[in-house]
Parts: structure tokens; C-alpha cells; sequence
């Protein structure tokens, strides 16, 4: 079975993942939002998928797909991402996440590069995820993606149950982490 069919029977339909593929023809291109960017005087040499657009402003890409799947590139739904990041909390607190085994998780979540001490608050490697400590100390572990005009963060304390994401269509910048941040804060409350 391709990993495409894989990803699709085993866990975006499980999960009730319905806005979720790898590529445009497995979403509703309606609902696809736009990547933009940025455009300055000598865009035009530096952004190749730009569709169109003024100088000075905000211009969309096209939609576009790259050569390196599976390596990125996954189209979903906030709505459709927060139901995987649920599903990992619920194992990660004891329970059943219906697509993840307990031990499938830890492995996600361990840090792969055994440099975890104590007093350590910078980032550590875990599976596709980036463990860390907040300024209160709390462990939490993030997902970012960026592709040309998109910008993801997914963030998540298992130990809490809590977690957070945001999608942007736009250039980088701090804001996107510090959204999330926040965001994840309020879901501690609330979890």
C-alpha cells in the first residue's frame, strides 16, 4: 500500500479527516487558501510562483505542488489538524487516540539526540516534533512547516492535554509562535 492510501485509510479517515490529502486533487480547491507574499522591486527574480501582483503589496502564489513528497506539503484544515493533535493528547494522557499507539507517541516524543538534562530549556529533536520548556518550565512539542507564502505551527503539552495550532498565509515572522504560545496557554486552563 502507497503511503498516500496509507495516511489515508489509517488515519485521516479514522480520524474523520475529511479536508485532509497530499495532493490538490485529493482537497476541495475552494477551500484551499492562498499563499501570499510579499512583493518588492526584484520579487519577480526571487519568487518564481508568484501569480501576479503590485509592487509593494501582498501578491498569491499559484497553487503548487513540490517533486519531494512526502516530505511536506500536506494540505488540511485547521479544524482537520486540531483532530491529529487530539488524538495525540488523549494517548499521551493514558487514554486511546484511535490512529497512535502509546508507545508510537513516545517514540514521536523523545528526544532522539539523548541531550535532555535537567536544567535544559532549549529545543530538543524528536521525531518530526521539537520538545521544549516555556518560561514556567512546562515541557510542550511543536510541528512548524513553511513552504513559499504558508507558515504552519502546531503545539502541543501532552501533559496537560492541551494543545494549539495556527496556519498562516503569509511571510514568516514571530508572530505565528507567539500566537500559539499564548494560545496553548489559554488550552492548559481549559483542558
Amino acid at each position: 500500500m502507497g503511503f498516500r492510501a496509507y495516511c489515508g485509510r489509517h488515519i485521516f479517515e479514522p480520524l474523520g479527516m475529511t479536508a485532509t490529502g497530499w495532493f490538490l486533487e485529493d482537497i476541495d480547491r475552494e477551500d484551499h487558501a492562498t499563499p501570499h507574499a510579499f512583493v518588492d522591486e526584484d520579487a519577480g527574480a526571487r519568487e518564481p510562483l508568484i501569480a501576479s501582483g503590485p509592487v509593494g503589496g501582498f501578491a498569491p502564489y499559484c497553487l503548487y505542488s513540490f517533486p519531494t513528497y512526502p516530505d511536506g506539503l500536506l494540505r488540511t484544515s485547521a479544524s482537520d489538524y486540531a483532530k491529529f493533535l487530539m488524538a495525540c493528547v488523549r494517548v499521551g494522557a493514558g487514554g486511546t487516540g484511535g490512529v497512535l499507539a502509546a508507545e508510537t507517541l513516545r517514540s514521536m516524543l523523545k528526544d532522539h539526540e539523548d541531550t535532555r538534562t535537567a536544567d535544559r530549556l532549549e529545543a530538543v529533536q524528536g521525531l518530526c516534533w521539537v520538545g521544549s520548556r516555556d518560561g514556567r518550565g512546562r515541557e510542550r512539542w511543536s510541528h512548524s512547516g513553511a513552504d513559499p507564502g504558508v507558515r504552519t505551527l502546531a503545539m502541543m503539552d501532552v501533559d496537560s492535554g492541551a494543545a494549539a495550532l495556527a496556519f498562516a498565509n503569509g511571510p514568516a515572522g514571530e508572530y505565528l509562535y507567539e500566537a500559539v504560545e499564548r494560545l496553548l496557554d489559554h488550552a492548559r486552563t481549559v483542558a
